[in-house]
């Protein structure tokens, strides 16, 4: 008769409180497995000094755009085994508007360099691959270059891909620290960087639960950010605020910044070496369509000091609004997010990737 009760009274508990735990787990486990961002986790990479995304990763982007990236070796995106391909390489280095989590591998600026040499009649014999991570900056691309050309072959050009002057300033904050650029004195330093934790985000990634990781990591700078913690609050300063534009500089301060930042980039590389200057154009502001670019006089004069080096800078602007004025669409932007705003679409990246086409093949007529 006891017994009889105990298991109706542990039934009981089990239907009324665990029941619900484990349904709403599994209908938020479903949910998150279609709408949900996935994990990147991390691994060292021996034969470049530096971490990237686990070779092999699938990873989902939902909250801006609606993509898959497959993640190759030596943090290549789309590609597999870049070292396996038999061809004259360009490469194009950027930050997260280069890794393109946002738009499908096929639609990536560097798979649609190669599908426009394929239509040129040059993919017999060019190839081209991106390298690109959240919150790299112009530092990293300095050390990283001549380790790309040591463990993949046949590299002709380089092509950076900056959206902003914080991108070529000193000074500047990055989601990750791992190279820098600074001043007083001018250096380009590396500080190790490591991420954390990658054995358990691994786990996490493999069981498909960043429902559960995202909260978990972001508890510590959420707590920091209420604002009914005591305590003086900071101004949180982003990479988008500081692309915005309209700041002043000095001259001289400019000057002898990209005086040393080209030099140095000069001396990597034997090879071509371009940046390509891709401003958010157009943009809403106050309700209407604005095509004005704040930074242009320092970009002219950036460009100035790198053809003193042999550095080519592209202006992709131009290109941007004459897109929008003749379809009336955004090279950035996504159905659920604001228009014109934020990382590339597919239609910023096959614009990218023509000028990129025309200057590569311009170039090599000249040779």
């Amino acid at each position: 008769m006891l017994n009889c009760k105990l298991k109706k009274f542990f039934s009981t508990v089990l239907i009324t409180f665990f029941s619900p735990f484990f349904l709403s787990t599994l209908f938020i486990w479903v949910v998150g497995f279609f709408f949900c961002n996935t994990l990147r986790p991390f691994q060292y990479d021996n034969a470049l000094g530096k971490y990237i995304h686990t070779p092999g990763t699938v990873y989902k982007q939902r909250s801006e755009g609606f993509a898959t990236t497959h993640k190759g070796l030596f943090g290549v995106n789309g590609i597999s085994d870049i070292s396996k391909i038999k061809k004259n390489k360009i490469v194009v280095w950027g930050d997260s508007y280069v890794e393109a989590h946002q738009v499908n591998d096929d639609e990536k600026m560097a798979q649609v360099i190669t599908a426009n040499l394929v239509q040129k009649g040059l993919g017999g014999k060019s190839f081209c691959f991106a390298v690109g991570m959240s919150g790299d900056s112009v530092a990293d691309y300095y050390f990283e270059i001549p380790r790309y050309e040591a463990v993949i072959y046949d590299i002709v050009a380089h092509y950076i891909f900056i959206t902003g002057l914080s991108d070529i300033l000193p000074d500047q904050s990055t989601d990750n620290k791992k190279g820098l650029f600074r001043c007083a004195p001018l250096e380009l330093s590396e500080d190790g960087w490591h991420p954390k934790f990658q054995e358990l985000k691994t786990v996490f990634a493999k069981l498909h639960m960043s429902f559960v990781w995202q909260p978990l990591v972001s508890l510590p700078g959420t707590m920091k950010q209420l604002r009914f913690m005591p305590g003086k609050q900071e101004r949180k300063s982003t990479a988008e605020t500081d692309k915005k534009g309209g700041e002043k500089y000095s001259d001289v301060f400019l000057t002898e910044s990209w005086h040393f930042l080209l030099k140095s980039l000069r001396a990597q590389t034997k090879h071509p070496l371009s940046f390509v200057y891709a401003p958010v154009l157009p943009k809403i502001r106050n309700g209407k369509i604005s095509g004005s670019d704040l930074n242009v006089k320092y970009i002219e004069l950036f460009a100035e000091i790198a053809a003193e080096y042999d550095i080519d800078v592209i202006y992709a602007g131009d290109e941007f609004l004459r897109y929008y004025e003749n379809t009336g669409l955004f090279p950035r932007g996504f159905v659920n997010t604001e228009p014109g705003a934020g990382h590339f679409n597919r239609y910023g990246h096959s614009i990218v990737a023509s000028i990129i086409t025309d200057h590569f093949m311009n170039r090599k007529r000249l040779e």
